[in-house]
């Protein structure tokens, strides 16, 4: 059985390093989703795939959500919340503020934690202050 559990992490880290792979190279944005933040035009349904390890989000977005974008959702076991990064999205026509997503877990380090809750968008060295919807 652990060699069967050691395979699947190589398979699904290999799937996400490729897909990653695909991704723009510039700075991606935060989009905060949390419940203090989820509004008329500006929330989600959340459908996890993998047990958690994949999701597909729909929901609709005052600003525009590129690939390589983060998603920023509350969650039940941790107050900081969880991020998931855009791999694919797709925009509707009708209504263009509508989006479909493929994304996958993204763990956050402390420091990133502590940056979201403070409303900080970045890394150490370049913080970017995040517009609150």
């Amino acid at each position: 059985m652990l060699p069967l559990i050691g395979w699947m992490l190589r398979v699904i880290t290999h799937k996400r390093a490729t897909q990653e792979s695909a991704l723009p190279t510039y700075q991606p944005k935060i989009h905060n989703y949390t419940d203090t933040q989820r509004t008329w035009g500006h929330d989600y349904n959340f459908t996890p795939r993998d047990n958690g390890i994949y999701a597909q989000i729909s929901g609709w977005s005052d600003e525009r959500i590129r690939p390589g974008d983060f998603i920023l959702m509350s969650a039940r076991d941790n107050p900081c919340g969880v991020r998931y990064r855009v791999l694919k999205i797709e925009y509707c026509n009708d209504s263009s503020d509508m989006f479909f997503a493929e994304t996958c877990f993204y763990k956050r380090t402390s420091e990133e934690q502590m940056a979201d809750m403070l409303g900080i968008q970045g890394n150490s060295k370049s913080w970017v202050k995040v517009n609150d919807s």
